[in-house]
Protein backbone atom coordinates (compact mmCIF):
# COMPACT_ATOMS: atom_id res chain seq x y z
CA UNK A 1 0.00 0.00 0.00
CA UNK A 2 2.70 2.60 0.57
CA UNK A 3 3.50 2.78 -3.03
CA UNK A 4 -0.23 3.50 -4.17
CA UNK A 5 0.16 7.47 -2.56
CA UNK A 6 2.99 8.71 -4.78
CA UNK A 7 1.89 6.30 -7.91
CA UNK A 8 -2.16 8.28 -7.13
CA UNK A 9 -0.34 11.81 -6.96
CA UNK A 10 1.19 11.38 -10.23
CA UNK A 11 -1.92 10.24 -12.19
CA UNK A 12 -3.73 13.23 -10.53
CA UNK A 13 -1.14 14.72 -13.17
CA UNK A 14 -2.39 13.13 -15.99
CA UNK A 15 0.79 11.96 -17.41
CA UNK A 16 -0.52 11.58 -21.25
CA UNK A 17 1.91 9.93 -22.90
CA UNK A 18 0.59 6.87 -20.70
CA UNK A 19 -2.49 7.31 -21.45
CA UNK A 20 -1.49 7.98 -25.21
CA UNK A 21 0.39 3.94 -24.78
CA UNK A 22 -2.42 2.00 -22.70
CA UNK A 23 -5.00 3.63 -25.06
CA UNK A 24 -3.89 5.14 -28.33
CA UNK A 25 -5.69 8.19 -27.08
CA UNK A 26 -4.97 11.16 -24.69
CA UNK A 27 -7.18 12.29 -21.43
CA UNK A 28 -10.06 14.84 -22.46
CA UNK A 29 -10.24 15.29 -19.11
CA UNK A 30 -10.06 13.64 -15.87
CA UNK A 31 -13.46 12.61 -13.92
CA UNK A 32 -13.19 13.12 -10.61
CA UNK A 33 -15.80 11.17 -9.17
CA UNK A 34 -16.57 9.48 -6.27
CA UNK A 35 -19.93 6.91 -6.65
CA UNK A 36 -22.16 6.69 -3.75
CA UNK A 37 -22.74 2.99 -2.29
CA UNK A 38 -22.92 1.81 1.09
CA UNK A 39 -19.27 1.84 1.06
CA UNK A 40 -17.54 4.15 -0.48
CA UNK A 41 -16.18 3.37 -4.24
CA UNK A 42 -13.66 5.96 -5.35
CA UNK A 43 -11.97 4.40 -8.71
CA UNK A 44 -7.59 5.46 -9.27
CA UNK A 45 -8.54 7.46 -12.64
CA UNK A 46 -11.76 7.61 -14.85
CA UNK A 47 -11.33 10.04 -18.03
CA UNK A 48 -12.92 10.86 -20.80
CA UNK A 49 -10.76 10.21 -24.02
CA UNK A 50 -10.56 12.53 -26.86
CA UNK A 51 -11.97 9.50 -29.20
CA UNK A 52 -15.29 9.66 -26.89
CA UNK A 53 -14.94 6.85 -24.81
CA UNK A 54 -14.95 6.41 -20.93
CA UNK A 55 -12.20 4.83 -19.66
CA UNK A 56 -10.92 3.42 -16.35
CA UNK A 57 -7.54 2.70 -14.62
CA UNK A 58 -6.79 0.76 -11.71
CA UNK A 59 -3.32 0.49 -10.55
CA UNK A 60 -2.25 -2.41 -8.70
CA UNK A 61 1.30 -2.87 -6.88
CA UNK A 62 0.47 -6.34 -5.86
CA UNK A 63 -1.68 -9.48 -7.14
CA UNK A 64 -5.34 -9.44 -5.83
CA UNK A 65 -7.47 -12.42 -6.59
CA UNK A 66 -10.90 -9.98 -6.18
CA UNK A 67 -9.68 -7.70 -9.00
CA UNK A 68 -12.10 -9.33 -11.15
CA UNK A 69 -15.12 -8.73 -8.86
CA UNK A 70 -14.07 -4.95 -7.95
CA UNK A 71 -13.62 -4.53 -11.38
CA UNK A 72 -16.99 -5.62 -12.29
CA UNK A 73 -18.41 -3.32 -9.58
CA UNK A 74 -16.78 -0.72 -10.99
CA UNK A 75 -18.12 -1.06 -14.77
CA UNK A 76 -21.46 -1.62 -13.54
CA UNK A 77 -21.24 1.98 -11.94
CA UNK A 78 -19.66 3.63 -14.25
CA UNK A 79 -21.97 2.55 -17.06
CA UNK A 80 -24.90 3.35 -15.17
CA UNK A 81 -23.22 6.86 -14.34
CA UNK A 82 -22.68 7.63 -17.88
CA UNK A 83 -24.41 5.43 -20.29
CA UNK A 84 -21.01 4.54 -21.80
CA UNK A 85 -19.02 0.86 -21.65
CA UNK A 86 -16.30 1.99 -20.33
CA UNK A 87 -12.32 0.70 -21.40
CA UNK A 88 -11.40 -0.77 -18.52
CA UNK A 89 -7.72 -1.73 -17.78
CA UNK A 90 -5.38 -2.71 -14.59
CA UNK A 91 -2.44 -1.57 -14.77
CA UNK A 92 0.42 -3.91 -12.72
CA UNK A 93 3.58 -1.91 -11.37
CA UNK A 94 4.56 -4.84 -8.77
CA UNK A 95 7.91 -6.53 -8.30
CA UNK A 96 6.29 -10.28 -8.73
CA UNK A 97 5.29 -11.90 -11.76
CA UNK A 98 1.43 -10.57 -12.45
CA UNK A 99 -1.28 -13.05 -11.61
CA UNK A 100 -4.96 -11.90 -12.34
CA UNK A 101 -8.06 -13.52 -13.26
CA UNK A 102 -8.63 -11.32 -16.00
CA UNK A 103 -12.42 -12.93 -17.65
CA UNK A 104 -15.30 -14.31 -16.44
CA UNK A 105 -18.00 -16.05 -18.55
CA UNK A 106 -21.09 -18.39 -17.29
CA UNK A 107 -24.19 -19.02 -19.60
CA UNK A 108 -25.84 -15.47 -18.54
CA UNK A 109 -22.73 -13.13 -17.94
CA UNK A 110 -19.73 -12.68 -19.65
CA UNK A 111 -17.19 -10.18 -18.49
CA UNK A 112 -13.43 -9.29 -19.07
CA UNK A 113 -10.82 -6.18 -18.57
CA UNK A 114 -7.29 -5.56 -20.06
CA UNK A 115 -4.76 -6.46 -17.76
CA UNK A 116 -1.13 -4.08 -18.20
CA UNK A 117 2.20 -5.00 -16.67
CA UNK A 118 3.78 -1.53 -16.80
CA UNK A 119 7.25 -3.25 -17.55
CA UNK A 120 6.22 -4.17 -21.24
CA UNK A 121 5.66 -0.23 -22.10
CA UNK A 122 7.91 2.16 -24.16
CA UNK A 123 9.82 3.57 -21.00
CA UNK A 124 11.37 5.93 -24.18
CA UNK A 125 8.52 7.11 -24.99
CA UNK A 126 7.07 8.02 -21.48
CA UNK A 127 10.65 9.62 -20.82
CA UNK A 128 10.32 11.94 -23.83
CA UNK A 129 7.02 13.25 -22.81
CA UNK A 130 6.45 17.19 -21.83
CA UNK A 131 4.80 15.71 -18.86
CA UNK A 132 6.84 14.95 -15.46
CA UNK A 133 4.81 12.62 -14.50
CA UNK A 134 4.48 10.82 -17.30
CA UNK A 135 8.79 11.18 -16.72
CA UNK A 136 9.23 9.64 -13.36
CA UNK A 137 6.68 6.94 -14.05
CA UNK A 138 9.27 5.78 -16.95
CA UNK A 139 11.62 4.13 -14.09
CA UNK A 140 8.92 1.15 -13.31
CA UNK A 141 9.49 0.14 -16.97
CA UNK A 142 11.99 -2.29 -18.32
CA UNK A 143 15.38 -0.35 -18.47
CA UNK A 144 18.00 -0.88 -20.30
CA UNK A 145 19.89 2.42 -19.44
CA UNK A 146 18.96 2.79 -15.97
CA UNK A 147 21.27 5.17 -14.85
CA UNK A 148 20.81 7.36 -18.11
CA UNK A 149 16.91 7.58 -17.73
CA UNK A 150 17.56 8.24 -13.73
CA UNK A 151 19.79 11.56 -15.33
CA UNK A 152 17.61 12.86 -17.58
CA UNK A 153 14.53 12.68 -14.49
CA UNK A 154 16.41 14.15 -12.05
CA UNK A 155 18.00 17.20 -14.43
CA UNK A 156 14.15 17.85 -15.58
CA UNK A 157 13.30 17.70 -11.17
CA UNK A 158 15.88 19.67 -10.62
CA UNK A 159 14.14 23.27 -12.35
CA UNK A 160 11.06 23.19 -10.39
CA UNK A 161 10.70 25.52 -7.77
CA UNK A 162 12.53 23.64 -4.08
CA UNK A 163 8.82 22.85 -3.01
CA UNK A 164 7.80 21.22 -5.82
CA UNK A 165 11.19 19.94 -6.51
CA UNK A 166 11.08 17.87 -3.04
CA UNK A 167 7.90 16.31 -3.37
CA UNK A 168 8.86 15.02 -6.58
CA UNK A 169 11.77 13.56 -5.26
CA UNK A 170 10.00 11.76 -2.23
CA UNK A 171 7.92 10.24 -5.32
CA UNK A 172 10.93 8.98 -7.54
CA UNK A 173 12.42 7.95 -4.97
CA UNK A 174 9.82 6.12 -3.71
CA UNK A 175 8.95 4.41 -6.98
CA UNK A 176 12.60 3.70 -7.63
CA UNK A 177 12.50 1.67 -4.40
CA UNK A 178 9.95 -0.46 -6.12
CA UNK A 179 12.65 -1.42 -8.74
CA UNK A 180 15.71 -1.52 -6.38
CA UNK A 181 17.11 1.43 -7.99
CA UNK A 182 17.54 3.53 -4.85
CA UNK A 183 21.28 3.06 -4.37
CA UNK A 184 21.85 4.02 -8.16
CA UNK A 185 19.42 6.77 -7.47
CA UNK A 186 21.64 8.18 -4.82
CA UNK A 187 25.03 7.69 -6.87
CA UNK A 188 23.72 9.91 -9.60
CA UNK A 189 22.07 12.59 -7.65
CA UNK A 190 25.49 13.08 -5.83
CA UNK A 191 27.16 12.98 -9.18
CA UNK A 192 24.69 15.68 -10.65
CA UNK A 193 25.24 17.54 -7.17
CA UNK A 194 21.62 17.87 -6.80
CA UNK A 195 20.86 20.30 -3.74
CA UNK A 196 18.36 17.60 -2.16
CA UNK A 197 19.68 14.51 -1.83
CA UNK A 198 17.59 11.70 -2.75
CA UNK A 199 18.56 9.53 0.93
CA UNK A 200 17.39 12.65 2.97
CA UNK A 201 14.33 13.41 0.40
CA UNK A 202 13.73 10.01 0.72
CA UNK A 203 11.99 10.45 3.85
CA UNK A 204 12.12 14.53 3.66
CA UNK A 205 15.82 16.11 4.10
CA UNK A 206 14.87 18.58 6.96
CA UNK A 207 13.19 16.06 9.04
CA UNK A 208 15.73 13.21 8.15
CA UNK A 209 18.70 15.51 9.03
CA UNK A 210 17.11 16.47 12.61
CA UNK A 211 16.02 12.93 13.13
CA UNK A 212 19.14 11.73 12.26
CA UNK A 213 21.31 14.41 14.47
CA UNK A 214 18.71 13.63 17.27
CA UNK A 215 19.21 9.82 16.94
CA UNK A 216 23.41 9.92 16.64
CA UNK A 217 23.29 12.32 19.98
CA UNK A 218 21.14 9.75 21.32
CA UNK A 219 22.97 6.97 19.86
CA UNK A 220 26.56 8.31 21.12
CA UNK A 221 24.71 8.34 24.84
CA UNK A 222 24.31 4.50 24.65
CA UNK A 223 27.27 4.13 23.02
CA UNK A 224 29.06 4.58 26.20
CA UNK A 225 28.37 1.29 26.95
CA UNK A 226 27.77 -0.43 23.63
CA UNK A 227 30.71 1.39 21.48
CA UNK A 228 30.85 4.70 19.32
CA UNK A 229 29.97 3.01 16.00
CA UNK A 230 26.74 0.82 17.34
CA UNK A 231 25.46 4.40 18.58
CA UNK A 232 25.87 5.71 15.58
CA UNK A 233 24.43 2.73 13.64
CA UNK A 234 21.13 3.02 16.29
CA UNK A 235 20.91 7.28 15.10
CA UNK A 236 20.87 6.75 11.53
CA UNK A 237 18.32 4.26 12.36
CA UNK A 238 16.13 6.33 14.30
CA UNK A 239 16.69 9.40 12.02
CA UNK A 240 15.28 7.69 9.33
CA UNK A 241 12.08 6.94 11.03
CA UNK A 242 11.83 10.25 12.42
CA UNK A 243 12.61 11.56 8.58
CA UNK A 244 9.95 8.85 7.64
CA UNK A 245 7.56 10.07 9.68
CA UNK A 246 7.65 13.45 8.29
CA UNK A 247 7.19 12.73 4.83
CA UNK A 248 4.56 10.33 5.22
CA UNK A 249 2.43 13.11 7.05
CA UNK A 250 3.16 16.24 4.48
CA UNK A 251 1.98 13.41 1.67
CA UNK A 252 -0.95 12.37 3.79
CA UNK A 253 -2.29 15.97 4.51
CA UNK A 254 -1.74 17.20 0.68
CA UNK A 255 -3.91 14.16 -0.41
CA UNK A 256 -6.66 15.16 2.63
CA UNK A 257 -6.58 18.35 1.76
CA UNK A 258 -7.38 17.51 -2.24
CA UNK A 259 -10.13 15.13 -0.99
CA UNK A 260 -11.73 16.73 1.54
CA UNK A 261 -10.43 20.26 2.06
CA UNK A 262 -8.36 22.73 3.87
CA UNK A 263 -7.68 20.86 7.36
CA UNK A 264 -8.03 22.88 10.43
CA UNK A 265 -4.65 23.33 12.72
CA UNK A 266 -5.56 20.72 15.00
CA UNK A 267 -6.46 18.19 12.83
CA UNK A 268 -3.23 19.34 10.99
CA UNK A 269 -0.92 19.03 14.15
CA UNK A 270 -2.63 15.62 15.15
CA UNK A 271 -1.32 14.02 11.49
CA UNK A 272 2.30 15.71 11.96
CA UNK A 273 2.23 13.59 15.80
CA UNK A 274 1.14 10.45 14.54
CA UNK A 275 3.09 7.05 14.70
CA UNK A 276 4.16 5.67 11.04
CA UNK A 277 1.74 2.76 11.68
CA UNK A 278 -0.81 5.09 12.14
CA UNK A 279 -0.11 7.48 9.19
CA UNK A 280 0.29 3.93 6.88
CA UNK A 281 -2.79 2.83 8.16
CA UNK A 282 -4.72 6.52 7.41
CA UNK A 283 -3.03 6.34 3.96
CA UNK A 284 -5.06 2.52 3.17
CA UNK A 285 -8.11 4.04 4.10
CA UNK A 286 -7.82 7.22 2.30
CA UNK A 287 -9.84 6.46 -0.80
CA UNK A 288 -12.39 4.23 0.90
CA UNK A 289 -13.27 6.75 4.04
CA UNK A 290 -15.96 9.27 2.86
CA UNK A 291 -15.51 11.89 5.61
CA UNK A 292 -12.31 13.07 8.23
CA UNK A 293 -13.85 11.65 11.01
CA UNK A 294 -14.69 8.15 9.33
CA UNK A 295 -10.78 8.34 8.55
CA UNK A 296 -9.28 9.22 11.79
CA UNK A 297 -11.60 8.82 14.58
Amino acid sequence: MRYDVPLKELFHQAPQQLLQLLTGCQALELLNIEYPAVKSRRPDLVARLTDGRIYHLELQTQNDENMLWRMLEYYTLIYQYYGLAPLQQVLYVGKDKANFITHYQTDTLSFRYELKDIRDLDCHALLQSDSLADNVLSVLCRLDEPAQVLRTILSRIDQLDDKSRKDMLLILASLANLRGLNPLLQQEEQQMSIEISIENNLFMQKAYRQGQADGEQKGKQEGQREGEQKGKQKGKREGKREGKQEGEANILCRLLEKKFGPLSPKLRKKIKSASVEDLEKWTDRLFEAQSLDELLG
